[in-house]
């Protein structure tokens, strides 16, 4: 035998056994043995009655919640030596942890190879999440001293009501009165965070800027919608006769984007949602990745499973969200006949979308329209004229791109209308 995932040696009891027992508790079936060497060779026990007595006290005080039916000890005999040999079955009630510690790293062990070490907070979370069969947003919060002046506000504003019945009927009030973690969510001490953060150029090299929104989860997404619509910019256009507006990125793709973040991320884990803003694009991630059975293939068809139902139809029935399952068609419907489509990426634990700057130019694209304003111009060192039906003939694009290649040459100052207005001609200074 060696050790391994399932299985420990001990030379002799010591009061660090505990820590070895909760990790298999914890993690998997596995049983331990004591009076044995690391190699696998037996070195005996001297009074094994006496430490058969220690073992079970130990175990029986000092491990929680109480584990005395996920244990079998048993005394063995084998080269006229004795040992003890210790079965452990994975607990139904994770966490288990060290009653002086508490459900806190120092008190919650795993098995980890051949190893027991500390469990994380995010992997404490999991272990409740295991062995509690109810929603994230069902459960009772951990906190009661919970205020809602912010989410007061906002169902102040829609002219929704917002007491103790809908409180009840919303999911925030469980049956005895308890806030849940929809609540928390929801509340002024809301423990999670959106995080942004604005890049100087296409990576993380320079930063430009960067904030952290907290409070209830409603506040967030007014605030960071605010504060992302200060850096998209605004190009303007000179048309036929109006003046028109471009966006980099369009507001409500974002908008949809940042409240899928929001309203399907597992809260569970700890953690913030981030949104990050590049010369190029706008990446915005959120833990938890897809729900189980559900493809990104159907997600871009538009199949809706909210990870929160609960957090979702509050969102909807504050208008936030237009209908479930219409976000991610919608962005990518934004984005439409512009040469520039959304991507979304998704791995073990994490979803992230990622919207382009519709305004970003590379230097092959550069290089590109440079190349299509010197077409234009050599055409027209040999007509008069230029027309967008014949400048796309010429540059090899549709006509609306080739309008627009026009309009930018004329008012750059390297074309003039002509007294018609559709045509184009040489500028000559």
């Amino acid at each position: 035998m060696i050790e391994n995932q399932e299985t420990e040696f001990k030379r002799e009891y010591t009061d660090d056994l505990k820590k070895e027992v909760v990790a298999f508790l914890n993690t998997n079936d596995g049983t331990i043995y004591i009076g044995m060497n690391n190699d696998g060779s037996i070195c005996g026990i001297a009074d094994i009655d006496v430490t058969m007595q220690k073992i079970s006290s130990s175990l029986r005080n000092a491990i929680l919640p109480d584990c005395t039916r996920f244990f079998h000890m048993e005394s063995c005999s084998e080269q006229g030596k004795q040992y003890l040999r210790l079965n452990i079955v994975k607990g139904t009630q994770t966490p288990y942890y060290l009653s002086e510690k508490g459900i806190r790293p120092s008190g919650v062990y795993i098995r980890v190879g051949n190893t027991t070490v500390q469990a994380s907070e995010d992997r404490i979370r999991e272990l409740i999440r295991e062995a509690n069969s109810e929603k994230y947003e069902d459960i009772k919060a951990y906190r009661q001293d919970l205020t809602f002046k912010a989410v007061q506000r906002v169902f102040d504003e829609r002219n929704v009501e917002f007491g103790q019945s809908q409180m009840r009927t919303l999911g925030l009030l469980d049956t005895e009165g308890f806030y849940t973690n929809l609540a928390l969510l929801l509340s002024d001490q809301c423990e999670h965070s959106i995080k942004c953060a604005i890049f100087e150029d296409t990576t993380k090299k320079v930063f430009k800027d960067r904030k952290e929104f907290g409070g209830s989860l409603i506040e967030q997404v007014d605030r960071v919608l605010e504060y992302l619509n200060v850096y998209n910019k605004t190009a303007s256009v000179i048309g036929d006769k109006l003046r028109e507006d471009a966006r980099e990125y369009p507001p409500t793709a974002i908008r949809e984007a940042l409240l899928n973040a929001v309203v399907h991320r597992e809260y569970s884990y700890s953690g913030s949602t981030f949104v990050n803003l590049y010369a190029d694009r706008i990446e915005i991630m959120s833990l938890g990745g897809l729900p189980d059975g559900i493809s990104l293939e159907a997600v871009q068809l538009g199949i809706s499973q909210p990870r929160n139902r609960k957090l979702a139809n509050i969102f909807y029935r504050l208008n936030y969200i237009e209908a479930y399952g219409t976000g991610i068609p919608r962005i990518y419907e934004y984005y439409c006949n512009t040469g520039k489509k959304p991507s979304i990426m998704i791995v073990k634990g994490a979803f992230q979308i990622c919207l382009p700057n519709l305004l970003y130019e590379t230097d092959a694209q550069t290089k590109k329209k440079n190349s299509h304003e010197q077409e234009i111009l050599k055409y027209l060192e040999e007509h008069e004229t230029i027309t967008k039906v014949e400048a796309a003939k010429l540059i090899g694009t549709k006509e609306p791109r080739a309008y627009m290649v026009l309009r930018t040459m004329a008012e750059n100052g390297m074309l003039s209308r002509s007294r018609q207005g559709k045509k184009y001609i040489y500028a000559k200074k």
